[in-house]
């Protein structure tokens, strides 16, 4: 018997880990990607920092390639993929902060860089909580951005397509993408679909983010949240409900 068909609801590039997760589970992916990554040629400041950090892998794909000056440095990054990333190219002093911006925080501090001068390889759109850590600990941050996120848009039929067919669960990454999803299942009036697919969210945020774009309407969305942020324990919360629900 076929497994359960999951939607994934993220970029063509970071896509590819989680289809063959579900796959090595048992389940069949489908992918409905909601935004791309658009590189962005920010320059390097040339005055000398004491550590780097970086919250995604796209700080580090396929973009100008970064000084090599840079790659001496302490790099501070969020997940193993960030860290992998940041050694194809080319850094080798790197320390790894576990699946969130606060975890990061808490990693740099107890290195002693409160204070110092930090280069962030950032994207947007992004969460303000480096920043405002910078601010709260007179830390002189520059911040460079590497990538932008932006929407992709689908016909009526195409998505229509997607959500109507017989979708087990659906896998949202991101606050953004959540908002995003709900947009774009509100203007294809798609919204009959989406009440008995089961959704999973990468973290908190994201189900507050996705609840909220849902309020207007009548359909009730009650996501399952991982129970930390990252692809096994997001998939080990949706086989577990759908197992569940099933009376497996």
């Amino acid at each position: 018997m076929a497994g359960p068909r999951i939607l994934i609801t993220r970029a063509i590039d970071d896509a590819a880990e989680v289809e063959a997760a579900i796959q090595a589970r048992g389940g069949i992916s489908q992918s409905l990607p909601l935004h791309h990554i658009v590189p962005v040629r920010e320059k390097i400041p040339a005055f000398p920092f004491d550590a780097l950090l970086a919250t995604s892998a796209q700080a580090f794909h396929e973009r100008p390639p970064l000084p090599s000056n840079l790659f001496r440095m302490p790099l501070f990054c969020v997940g193993k993929k960030t860290a992998g990333a940041a050694q194809s190219a080319g850094f080798t002093g790197i320390q790894i902060a576990e699946n969130s911006a606060e975890t990061l925080l808490a990693l740099i501090e107890a290195n002693g860089l409160s204070g110092k001068s930090l280069l962030y390889l950032a994207g947007m759109p992004r969460r303000s909580v480096i920043e405002d850590w910078a601010i709260r600990t007179q830390t002189s941050l520059s911040v460079v951005q590497r990538y932008r996120i932006e929407p992709l848009a689908h016909d009526a039929a195409a998505f229509s397509k997607v959500v109507s067919a017989d979708i087990a669960a659906i896998l949202h990454f991101s606050p953004e993408s959540a908002r995003r999803f709900a947009d774009e299942a509100r203007r294809h009036d798609a919204l009959r679909h989406l009440s008995k697919p089961l959704h999973v969210c990468f973290s908190i945020a994201v189900a507050e983010a996705l609840r909220t774009a849902f309020l207007p309407q009548s359909l009730c969305i009650d996501p399952v949240v991982a129970a930390s942020p990252s692809v096994e324990t997001m998939l080990d919360a949706a086989f577990s409900a759908l197992a569940f629900q099933s009376g497996d």
